[in-house]
């Protein structure tokens, strides 16, 4: 069974000012939590005021939470600094000075929130390169939370063709391993999947 998603795992990843921004600024909810008193990755109150949160806004916080942990790669990280450097060169510093790449991607959410969509868009597709049925579990994790796969029938056959992912006729060779034009084919079939499934909004995928 696929892992839920964890509310207090993802919490502890933040600093409590941003989380501070996230929840009373931008949602405008848990305002009468005492952010102020909060020690580093005390996240207890933050978690007893979630049930009070409507259904609606807690599936949105979710998906954000959920998303700010996609850009937190190195990849992405480049990406985030290289649309900085375009859209606002003079919040580049106020970038650098978070350490965690965590709080880096919340941050760019909060801030450059287009930025920030270019680097999670990136990262929102899954290319699940296994042609064999031993890995069902994990592909309904990638699913569950809302991350689009592209794969073959035989390895991905939880997928739901055209909703969660799509599915190619074979597996493609890497770049530099291209030796026909059926493996041309194949890899630019693959990749054309991939790219058309980035702008899938992540809750579409998790319904």
């Amino acid at each position: 069974m696929a892992k839920p998603f964890d509310l207090k795992k993802q919490l502890k990843l933040h600093d409590k000012g941003l989380l501070r921004r996230l929840f009373v600024d931008r949602f405008q909810v848990l305002a009468d939590v005492p952010w102020d008193g909060l020690r580093p990755h005390e996240v207890d109150p933050i978690i007893e005021g979630w049930p009070g949160i409507s259904e609606h806004t807690r599936q949105e916080l979710e998906v954000v939470l959920q998303d700010v942990n996609k850009p937190s790669d190195e990849r992405s990280q480049k990406v985030l600094v290289e649309d900085l450097d375009w859209r606002c060169p003079d919040k580049r510093e106020a970038f650098a000075g978070w350490k965690c790449l965590h709080d880096k991607a919340l941050w760019a959410y909060l801030e450059v929130p287009d930025g920030f969509d270019e680097a999670a868009r990136r990262s929102r597709a899954c290319a699940y390169l296994a042609d064999d049925d031993h890995g069902p579990l994990a592909l309904q994790e990638i699913a569950l939370v809302g991350c689009p796969t592209v794969g073959v029938r035989t390895g991905t056959p939880f997928i739901q063709d055209g909703v969660t992912g799509v599915f190619v006729d074979r597996l493609p060779p890497g770049a530099k391993c291209v030796k026909n034009d059926a493996d041309e084919v194949a890899l630019a079939t693959f990749l054309d999947a991939l790219q058309s499934l980035q702008n899938r909004e992540r809750q579409e995928v998790r319904e």
